[in-house]
């Protein structure tokens, strides 16, 4: 209603804290994973800046939070720490840092569930601190023309991009419990040997292995393209599944959808997010012509420093007209990944419309009822929702075991 472009708000007890930024289309949430990189990245930046940084500067955070994190305490020399799931662990390492004399070091820690905490002072998640740290870090990027979508965006750039995606399987009742169990323990005694098509190259099980954590009922599958993370729900009869995909599933989501044909040569993207980075640098490579249209004119301008082999418009891909003009009906995909579902279900039906059967038209919607509504219009060729192929293997994985 104010038209302001940062929003906040926590939980009733004030110890998670969630936001939104105001985008060209509406307001883009931020995760809890990616608050919690940019902020790391913040508080380090500016202790740097300031010469505040300890030696020996330590960050924590849980086992199932983004492995980013971990890039981003390596370029400014953080020891990072990675600890069970729960802020509580978090906490006990201020204690040991402070019970050696050295509660300096600790600088940051988070976990993905929005809990952070940028001082020593407490031992649990505060959003009352991490509140003013937004702010504060929101001030700063202002005060340089960016959002603080444009410097997520600026790290994904730097460090590669990292979606990250929690299911949660519930089973009720005492027979539901035993069941969970059941699948855990045969999670443990014959762990599968790929996921999503990945193969699984380690098995970490936090329960029986030396891991220099308490024993704790997680298994953790290490694959070559990301990570999977199981365990069951500390407070409700849940089993949770933490997915991390790397930045080379994205091309794969898009293969194993059948996104391009084989003549393919020109490809238009609307929606210059981290997605459309990283797509458009694999069509490039893959010798395709590429044009990107998105409303944000900074966002434009470092789209095109980064990819300067694509043609990159400020324009409202909504806009029939403009889709006309930048010769959609020659186009030979045409790929709508803004952050607003509704926007990309209206700009892939529009150039559907103007192309006819020439063009592959694809949508990234990741709302559920659209999905569900999408799936019955015809126009549309190819659906993405951030993840799915991934997170739709692994839930065929987990129903088959479910009703073993």
């Amino acid at each position: 209603e104010t038209g302001s472009e940062l929003l906040l708000a926590t939980d009733p007890d004030c110890d998670r804290v969630g936001a939104a930024v105001k985008a060209a289309e509406g307001y883009r949430l931020i995760t809890g994973n990616e608050m919690g990189v940019l902020l790391l990245d913040f508080v380090c930046r500016m202790r740097r800046a300031n010469g505040t940084m300890p030696e020996r500067p330590v960050a924590v955070k849980t086992i199932v939070t983004t492995p980013m994190a971990e890039k981003v305490a390596a370029h400014y020399g953080v020891e990072l720490r990675n600890v069970l799931t729960g802020f509580k662990f978090i906490g006990e390492q201020i204690g040991l840092l402070e019970k050696d004399g050295e509660a300096d070091r600790y600088i940051f820690g988070f976990e993905e569930s929005y809990g952070y905490l940028s001082g020593s002072f407490v031992r649990d998640k505060d959003a009352v601190n991490a509140s003013l740290l937004i702010c504060e870090m929101f001030v700063w990027y202002k005060s340089q023309g960016k959002t603080l979508a444009d410097a997520l965006e600026a790290l994904y750039a730097q460090y590669g991009f990292f979606e990250a995606k929690l299911l949660s399987f519930t089973f009720e009742g005492s027979a539901g419990f035993a069941h969970m169990t059941e699948l855990l323990d045969s999670l443990r005694v014959s762990p599968p040997e790929e996921l999503a098509g990945e193969a699984v190259r380690q098995v970490i099980d936090y329960d029986r292995d030396e891991t220099g954590l308490p024993r704790s009922n997680v298994l953790r599958f290490i694959l070559d393209g990301g990570e999977v993370v199981v365990r069951p729900s500390g407070t409700e009869p849940k089993l949770k599944i933490y997915l991390t995909a790397a930045p080379r599933e994205l091309e794969k989501f898009f293969r194993l959808l059948g996104v391009f044909r084989a003549r393919a040569s020109s490809v238009m993207i609307v929606g210059a997010s981290k997605m459309c980075y990283y797509l458009a640098s694999e069509l490039l490579e893959m010798g395709m012509s590429v044009k990107i249209i998105d409303q944000n004119e900074q966002r434009c301008v470092e789209m095109s420093e980064k990819l300067p082999r694509a043609l990159v418009i400020v324009g409202d891909g909504t806009d029939s007209e403009l889709l006309s003009e930048e010769g959609i009906s020659q186009t030979d995909a045409f790929v709508a990944i803004t952050g607003l579902d509704e926007a990309n279900i209206l700009m892939a039906l529009s150039a559907a419309k103007q192309s006819g059967d020439c063009c592959k038209v694809v949508a990234k919607i990741n709302r559920k009822s659209l999905l569900e509504l999408v799936s019955t219009e015809s126009l549309i060729d190819s659906v993405v929702s951030t993840g799915a192929v991934t997170t739709e293997l692994i839930l065929q994985y987990i129903r088959a075991m479910k009703n073993a």
